[in-house]
This record gives C-alpha cells, structure tokens and sequence, in this order.
C-alpha cells in the first residue's frame, strides 16, 4: 500500500540577489531585444529522519558583453514533512515538487527586479526545467541548462 505524504513549506527566504549592468554594454537596433542565456538549478537535502528538506533554487543569466545586466537569484525553503520520504521518492521532492513550490516567488522576482532596473520585466518559465543530472553538485557552464525567457511589454 502506497504511503501518503503531506508536507508544507515551513520557510522561505531570499538568499542571494545581485543585479548590476553591463556599461560595456552597446544598445541593439530599435525593436530587437538583447539576447538572454540562463541557468536554473535545484539542490536540497534531507534531514531530521528525513523528515524535514532544505532546498535552493538558484538563476542566473549568464554574462556576455551582448547582455545589457547580470542577475543571480537564490532562494532558500524548507519544507517539513508528515513522515520519512522513501530514497527513491527524494529525487522526485527536490527536482520536481520543491521546485513547483518555490519557482513562482522566483519568476516574480526576477521579474520585478528587471523593472525596477529599468528594463521591461523578465519573464522566465518553469516549462523549462533545469538538468537532473546536476543535482547537488557545483556546475560547469557546459553543465548548466540555457534555458530561454521573454521580456514581457
């Protein structure tokens, strides 16, 4: 008989937030966009009986004199759960349903901080899921997904 598992996000907190602006930066012609190449990654762990998870979801856009700012994002959860996840659900937890949980209060804030550096809001999106095979681990920039956004008007 398979075993439910309720959990709750217990605590959620901005863990890093740097934005600063290419000045090397050269402006593209009227109507085309600069283009964006981003990186998103999940890690957590388990503790307390496996009971209690600490994950972090981590963006960046990545750097190149063709973009007109830099933005790294991290955001930090725990979640408490009402018994022990099995090992062969963790990677489920932590690669597919932490990161549905969290990913909203992410997209909002790169968004907003986009405006309020004063360029049109970045919208990114969650259908496009970061590597698997990264979880727990430092990346490469070989190893990171380059996953796509859009501004929003």
């Amino acid at each position: 008989m398979q075993q439910h598992i309720n959990f709750e996000m217990t605590k959620l907190k901005l863990l890093k937030s740097v934005f600063y602006q290419n000045t090397n930066f050269s402006e593209k012609p009227e109507g085309k966009q600069p283009a964006l190449s981003l990186a998103i990654r999940n890690k957590g762990e388990f503790s307390s009986g496996d009971t209690i998870a600490h994950f972090v979801q981590y963006f960046r856009s990545q750097g190149s004199q063709e973009m007109p700012f830099s933005l790294e994002v991290e955001f930090g959860a725990v979640f408490s759960m009402s018994s022990p996840v099995p090992q062969v659900e963790k990677n489920i937890f932590i690669q597919h349903i932490f990161p549905q949980l969290v990913f909203p209060y992410m997209r909002e804030y790169v968004a907003e901080i986009t405006r309020r550096g004063g360029y049109p809001p970045l919208l990114i999106n969650m259908a496009l899921a970061p590597d698997s095979t990264t979880q727990g681990q430092d990346e490469t920039p070989e190893q990171q997904t380059t996953p796509v956004a859009k501004w929003i008007h």
